[in-house]
């Protein structure tokens, strides 16, 4: 939210206009292109994710090509063995019946004679028990359920007496089939060695190599249609930068013509800008051009890129002079300058104090300042000094005007405050800035040598 109120210009962004990318934003939002621009952008992002996939593809094909032999060969050893989910599971069960066949038929058959098989086994003894048991609901009709329990317990035993008879008969002592289970399990625990480690695995395996050599035939067509994509976002990309490209050259023109103007005020009267449009081989996601910013600062001397010619006073006048004018633009209310006026003094800071001066009848402006000649441009005068309040260091604001606005700005132009002279010259820097329009109030920030910083407030 606080970027959509404030707009902060600091003593060191000066330096950001050196950088094409900012040089590029700068013309971008003079020409109003940012919708064109993220047009561009967006088809850019389209095309480097479809050249992708056409790389990705082609290398995929490339290799599976070379691969074929081995993955037709793997497929083949794979299906061959007709492996069923679940498989190597059940067999490891039945080559553990198998291999104790004869134990688990004597085991079965242990038991079962116990339960029933002789004449002291459990069933039979369970019959007189049952004998017993009648005799005693004759004489106590209450025990029916004792009754119930016998039963049940009685018929279970003789389930389970079935049962194990039944298991006795099903194991099979069959050596054939226990070396067939082998071999089959001999096979599973080759092709986990080689495609595992998991039978699952091995099967896993077979899909992706049979995905594999699909892609062989298939991609082909794939690569067509990739390409087709290609050439039509290609031809859209193409148009969209030659719109940012068009809209570019006449916010260069534009541009260059209205700092050429603000430069004799800021102290450069033989300053001439230009900004240039360098093509591209290739358009990028920023468009089809990189954007240069030169000037020519002195008379006779030819246009040069802004990194080869300005110092840091020059570079601080000519953002000045952007910002200037991309503050009617600009929808940020208040735009404070932290110390803009690095690099510069004399008459060139008056200059400078004009030109906030006039910014500010677009904006509130809030300049921190050294310089007293940008502190007499402001409408309104306030210092901030460090003080202290119950042993807690404190910064307080005091506004200044009148004579004691005079004093301030005495000291700031480093005399005596109370000398005569001091004090005429600040007088006749306040008298020199233009009268603040009716229908405005605003206030710059001023820090002076001793350490008492000052805000000018302009609107």
């Amino acid at each position: 939210v606080g970027r959509m109120l404030v707009n902060l210009h600091g003593q060191h962004e000066a330096q950001a206009l050196l950088d094409e990318e900012s040089q590029r934003r700068i013309l971008d939002a003079f020409g109003g292109a940012g919708e064109t621009g993220a047009r561009v952008s967006a088809t850019h992002e389209s095309l480097v994710g479809v050249v992708r996939q056409i790389q990705s593809l082609a290398s995929r094909k490339e290799e599976a090509q070379k691969r074929a032999d081995y993955l037709r060969h793997l497929v083949r050893e794979i299906d061959d063995a007709r492996i069923v989910d679940g498989e190597d599971g059940r067999l490891e069960e039945e080559a553990h019946r198998l291999e104790h066949a004869e134990e688990l038929r004597s085991l079965a058959a242990g038991m079962a004679r116990a339960l029933g098989g002789e004449e002291n086994a459990v069933l039979h003894v369970l019959g007189n028990v049952q004998r017993s048991l009648a005799t005693l609901q004759r004489i106590d009709p209450t025990l029916a359920r004792l009754q119930e329990l016998f039963d049940t317990g009685f018929y279970a035993l003789e389930e389970l007496s079935r049962a194990l008879t039944d298991y006795e008969s099903g194991v099979e002592l069959d050596p054939l089939r226990l070396a067939e289970v082998e071999r089959r399990r001999d096979l599973f625990f080759r092709l986990a060695k080689k495609y595992g480690p998991t039978l699952a695995d091995v099967l896993q395996a077979a899909e992706r190599a049979r995905a594999e050599l699909d892609l062989v035939d298939t991609a082909d067509l794939d690569l067509r249609q990739l390409e087709h994509r290609r050439r039509d976002i290609t031809e859209r990309l193409s148009e969209e930068a030659a719109r940012l490209t068009a809209r570019r050259s006449d916010a260069a023109v534009s541009l260059a013509a209205a700092v050429d103007q603000l430069l004799p005020e800021l102290g450069m009267a033989d300053g001439q800008a230009q900004i240039v449009l360098l093509t591209r081989d290739e358009i990028a996601a920023s468009g089809a051009e990189d954007v240069e910013f030169r000037v020519a600062l002195n008379k006779g001397h030819h246009a040069r890129p802004l990194t080869r010619v300005a110092s840091g006073g020059e570079l601080s006048r000519v953002m000045l002079a952007l910002k200037t004018i991309l503050a009617r633009l600009d929808r940020v209310p208040t735009l404070v300058f932290d110390e803009v006026d690095a690099g510069i003094g004399g008459r060139v800071a008056l200059h400078v104090g004009d030109a906030l001066r006039r910014v500010a009848s677009h904006h509130q402006v809030l300049a921190i300042t050294h310089l007293p000649q940008i502190a007499a441009r402001a409408h309104h005068h306030i210092t901030v000094a460090k003080g202290a309040r119950g042993g807690v260091t404190t910064a307080d604001t005091l506004l200044v005007s009148g004579e004691a606005r005079v004093t301030e700005l005495a000291r700031m132009l480093g005399g005596d405050p109370e000398s005569d002279v001091s004090r005429a010259h600040a007088r006749e820097l306040l008298g020199n800035a233009d009268p603040l329009p009716p229908d405005h109030t605003t206030p710059a920030i001023d820090a002076s040598r001793t350490g008492r910083r000052h805000i000018a407030r302009k609107r």
